[in-house]
């Protein structure tokens, strides 16, 4: 805009420049990293190979829209920690309520493993042309320099450590809350397959009574969701998970400790599964004063096998402890 005073061309002002943002805009309250693809697999088709050279190139963040009324203009909505990318004069820069929308390192490498159908939904490409894989700050802010999420993940628990190495990307949990604290690690998992979910969920929530037991096989519906098994199949629940002695080095030292290893549905957001430990069946304790956590691999199938042990070794003349 310029402003005049008088007649002439001399009359007007140098111009001035703005934003100007009109109706709901971009906020921690309405927009959310979703997912964060930081270790993809290296190119591994010809047409993958055509594009990259490198795993960094098939690289992506998801954002989405949790509003579940209004569209929301993105417009200057940036990075200013870990990448370099601005919604501002990017392909898309407003979301409808429950839109996701995608930025990526290398579109041509994107669209070479996951083809285009996805394509409408990126906004453009960040840089710099990596994320690093061992951990790293992602700063996002609002048009106002609000901050909408600030987090440093890594690939060591209790992070999802599936998503450091072994080509599964890293999902947000509960995607429907505002002001997720995306620095609790326990927020966050691993994608249910490979290469993650552009623009989409893998999240299921359970169906049907939580206390149903439509197979009568003693595993309850909420179980099994959480497990990752069927209420319709009684024959599906066998090794989903076992107690026993193992004998285990801790401390450079070797000794038997109880241990327990469970499967666990990754696409079940809406579970919460924590163990306890009990002495005499009656009184049970949790938390990291008496369980540690060992390892948990990813099946291929949605599911990953959990495995935690005691924090003390185990001593059959005095001990009787019981998971």
């Amino acid at each position: 805009a310029r402003a005049r005073s008088g007649t002439g061309l001399t009359s007007w002002s140098g111009p001035l420049k703005g934003t100007f943002l009109i109706g709901p805009i971009a906020n921690a309250s309405n927009f959310i990293i979703s997912e964060v693809h930081y270790a993809p697999l290296p190119p591994g088709t010809p047409a993958e190979m055509a594009q990259a050279t490198d795993a960094s190139a098939f690289e992506f963040l998801e954002m989405m829209n949790i509003s579940a009324t209004d569209t929301i203009d993105l417009t200057d909505v940036h990075f200013i920690a870990g990448i370099d990318f601005t919604f501002t004069g990017a392909a898309i820069t407003s979301l409808a309520p429950g839109e996701r929308v995608l930025i990526v390192c290398n579109q041509s490498a994107f669209e070479a493993r996951y083809g285009t159908g996805y394509s409408a939904r990126i906004a453009g490409e960040f840089a710099p042309t990596r994320l690093d894989n061992a951990g790293e700050r992602l700063h996002l802010v609002d048009a106002l320099g609000l901050t909408i999420a600030d987090f440093t993940y890594n690939d060591k628990h209790p992070w999802p450590t599936e998503s450091g190495f072994a080509g599964y990307s890293m999902v947000l949990k509960s995607i429907a809350a505002p002001n997720p604290d995306y620095t609790l690690a326990g927020n966050w998992r691993s994608s249910t397959g490979l290469g993650g979910n552009p623009a989409a969920s893998d999240s299921s929530l359970l169906v049907g009574a939580p206390g149903a037991d439509d197979d009568n096989d003693h595993f309850e519906n909420l179980l099994e969701h959480a497990l990752g098994t069927s209420d319709s199949d009684p024959g599906d629940t066998a090794d989903t998970f076992s107690a026993s002695l193992t004998n285990l080095e801790v401390n450079d030292v070797f000794d038997d400790y109880l241990t327990i290893t469970y499967r666990r549905n990754l696409a079940a957001d809406d579970v919460l599964i924590v163990l306890e430990l009990s002495f005499d069946l009656v009184n049970w304790v949790s938390g990291d004063t008496n369980l540690t956590f060992v390892s948990e691999i990813h099946q291929g199938d949605g599911t990953s096998l959990v495995r935690y042990r005691t924090n003390f070794p185990h001593d059959p003349a005095t001990q009787s402890r019981v998971f």
